[in-house]
């Protein structure tokens, strides 16, 4: 063998090493963090129903800062309304309760809904969460499930996929005593293909060029 057949086995076995491992490995990375997505909420129908887009960041997305049961007039748009809605007469309806919040995190998301007390006081909402797109690698959603810690759950929820970026969450929870929701989002990462094809690529040439040197 000479050293041009040795040189060309190692290059080959040295390709082939960072091909397998680049196909192998696991996107440990893949977040959500640095994405815009639409929350899509319907609860009480119509008294309550909103949309709206967010920047997924490290901390919380949304959070309540009106009393719950002060109803603010609509020439207020300072920040005491959280996403609100019109309710009744001249006044409006705030969806986010003080202390309420949504915190979307890498791969998952948090619904929080504080413990207002007194008699029992159901809450049944459908939320919609849209445009999920992991920012550092591809990702197809193909599950969400409840978290086990999750507490405040009236009835099962249900949860439904809309599109391979998109869900539905439908639940009931009791805003008397609160509620702390945790969904686990569930995706298929694909890693990017720029290395493995340059990988494949180098191969192919150095095949060919073996070939037509033995030729």
């Amino acid at each position: 063998m000479t050293s041009y057949d040795n040189l060309k086995k190692a290059t080959l076995i040295a390709v082939v090493a960072a091909a397998l491992s680049l196909g192998l490995s696991i996107p440990a990375s893949a977040t959500l963090i640095g994405d815009t997505i639409t929350i899509t909420t319907q609860a009480n129908v119509p008294l309550d129903t909103w949309s709206d887009s967010v920047l997924v960041g490290a901390g919380i997305e949304m959070m309540g800062v009106a009393d719950p049961f002060a109803f603010v007039p609509f020439s207020d748009t300072g920040s005491a309304i959280n996403h609100a809605n019109p309710f009744l007469s001249g006044a409006q309806f705030p969806h986010l309760f003080l202390n309420d919040f949504y915190d979307i995190g890498a791969s998952s998301i948090t619904i929080h809904y504080e413990a207002l007390g007194g008699p029992e006081f159901l809450y049944a909402f459908n939320t919609d969460f849209s445009d999920l797109d992991w920012t550092d690698m591809p990702g197809t959603l193909q599950n969400v499930t409840v978290a086990s810690e999750s507490t405040g759950l009236v009835n099962p929820p249900n949860i439904s996929m809309i599109t391979a970026s998109s869900f539905r969450f439908q639940a009931q929870v009791d805003l008397a005593t609160g509620a702390n929701i945790i969904l686990n989002l569930i995706a298929v990462h694909v890693p990017e293909p720029t290395t493995l094809s340059l990988a494949t690529l180098a191969l192919l040439g150095l095949l060919a060029h073996g070939r037509r040197r033995r030729a």
